[in-house]
């Protein structure tokens, strides 16, 4: 049940943010950030709800792309290279920020980690 809840309110809380980036000017790391995310949600929809999207292979490598791509764009783009477009009266992005997004998107990760490669009965059906 936690999982589908978490899964519910992340989607509630991510989707709106996409939405009004996307409203406003964006930049092509922004747009590739976005995509990365609603794949990462679908999968954690997937492992949530118990049923297969696509295939259990590329969820194992879709793990690994997302870690890295969050990692990358969150703190070379956003942080150090500053290229991530901010949200209207929204200061510049900090190290808090970046944490706490990691800390929030978390178990996230370990839904793909464990839809993956230790959601066996979900891909047997």
């Amino acid at each position: 049940m936690f999982w589908r809840i978490y899964s519910v309110a992340l989607a509630v809380l991510l989707l709106p943010t996409y939405v009004m980036i996307m409203g406003t000017s964006y930049s092509l790391w922004d747009f590739m950030d976005m995509v990365v995310a609603v794949g990462a949600l679908m999968g954690f929809i997937g492992f949530a709800y118990k049923f297969p999207i696509i295939s259990v292979n590329v969820w194992k490598v879709y793990f690994f792309l997302v870690i890295s791509w969050d990692f990358f764009y969150n703190i070379i783009i956003t942080l150090v290279l500053d290229l991530a477009v901010h949200l209207p009266n929204e200061p510049k992005i900090g190290w808090t920020n970046v944490l706490l997004s990691f800390a929030i998107i978390a178990p996230e990760y370990v839904a793909l980690f464990r839809y993956g490669f230790k959601s066996d009965p979900i891909w047997q059906e």
